[in-house]
């Protein structure tokens, strides 16, 4: 579904959005930004482990129909990960990204507020992540450093 955003954390300018993944409790959203060529995750609150899969699952599929190779993870408002999506992201999520997409990305993180998962995603992220790698991945407390850090 396609949504006409007012403003854009990329910009404040107008922008078209597709609506790609919303999970039924509404923690976990996924959007693609036409103009930007950038994919935006967002979660809130208790991510479980079926809606953390399902919305990377989608984002697997959608790398595949669109152009953009930018990835916003927004986690500032969650407060807990379930220890299976962890694991599973360290074992498998990110190794399958390069493996089959490239390694030519460039991801933003926001961190949680809460410590201990800010912690838990560093290490999640990071975990997989090699030298020759082409793409780059950076860690932001506040939303408008990384998306500046994005349009760049």
């Amino acid at each position: 579904m396609l949504h006409y955003k007012p403003t854009t954390l990329l910009r404040n300018e107008p922008t078209l959005k597709e609506e790609l993944f919303v999970d039924t409790d509404g923690s976990v959203a996924l959007y693609y930004d036409f103009d930007k060529g950038c994919f935006e995750i967002t979660f809130s609150g208790v991510i479980s482990d079926k809606s953390f899969k399902k919305v990377h699952r989608t984002l697997f599929q959608e790398l595949n129909e669109k152009p953009g190779r930018k990835i916003l993870f927004d986690f500032m408002y969650v407060t807990k990960t379930d220890i299976l999506s962890r694991a599973w992201y360290s074992s498998v999520f990110i190794m399958s990204l390069f493996r089959q997409h490239g390694s030519k990305f460039n991801m933003a993180i926001v961190k949680p507020q809460n410590l201990f998962e800010s912690k838990n995603i560093e290490i999640m992220f990071r975990s997989n992540l090699t030298a020759g790698q082409k793409g780059e991945l950076r860690f932001f407390n506040e939303i408008f450093d990384c998306t500046k850090w994005l349009t760049f």
